[in-house]
């Protein structure tokens, strides 16, 4: 009896970007960028590079605008779905990680880039340890933070204000955070963790846990 034979099943479609004015090369806004993330939403793709800058592409794969938020790499993107609002995390003052807010909605007016709403250190016992995963409920309550050294923080309260939050360690492990995501269902919130050998849920519904 023969082996059986492998079907491919083609789910995705690659296409080169290419120039709006020379498509036999790249975009030269993007050929310029050293990218170390990408985001999207609201019809749009953000674009964190390794200098600190964000810059946001339209459908067209034109850059429509672009800003220096950070003085070191952008490390993590979300945009916000019900909000016009850019979560960020990147290098900061001497390479601390900083978790930054934007309203996009909302330019400075002496900068003339998107209202910085909230920039906080990300920090464990006043140690700095590299930023692995970030999730955001949407409706800006809660802020998990995955750490190199295996701790999740969370984030809690008026996150889009910058007021009345705390902060707790809500995990902690000897293995690096891989990736965080919030599942959200009525009144209930469960944070997913996800490590290197291990898959964990936690409940953050329970306020008394902050």
């Amino acid at each position: 009896m023969p082996p059986p034979e492998w079907r491919s099943f083609p789910f995705l479609h690659r296409e080169l970007v290419v120039d709006a004015h020379d498509p036999t090369r790249p975009p030269a806004w993007l050929l310029e960028m050293d990218v170390t993330v990408i985001a999207g939403g609201r019809g749009s793709l953000f674009f964190g590079d390794a200098a600190g800058g964000i810059s946001i592409v339209n459908h067209g794969l034109a850059v429509v605008f672009s800003f220096q938020a950070f003085e070191g790499s952008v490390t993590h993107l979300k945009v916000m779905r019900n909000r016009n609002i850019l979560v960020a995390v990147g290098d900061d003052e001497g390479g601390i990680p900083v978790l930054k807010l934007w309203n996009l909605d909302k330019l400075d007016k002496e900068s003339k880039v998107p209202s910085l709403i909230r920039s906080s250190k990300v920090q464990h016992n006043n140690k700095i340890f590299p930023v692995t995963a970030l999730a955001v409920l949407e409706n800006m309550s809660q802020v998990a933070i995955g750490l190199e050294n295996g701790v999740v923080l969370l984030i809690r309260g008026d996150i889009s204000r910058d007021r009345f939050t705390k902060t707790k360690a809500v995990y902690e492990s000897g293995e690096p955070v891989t990736g965080l995501g919030f599942y959200e269902d009525g009144k209930s919130s469960l944070l997913y963790i996800v490590t290197l050998a291990r898959i964990l849920i936690c409940n953050t519904s329970n306020k008394d846990a902050m």
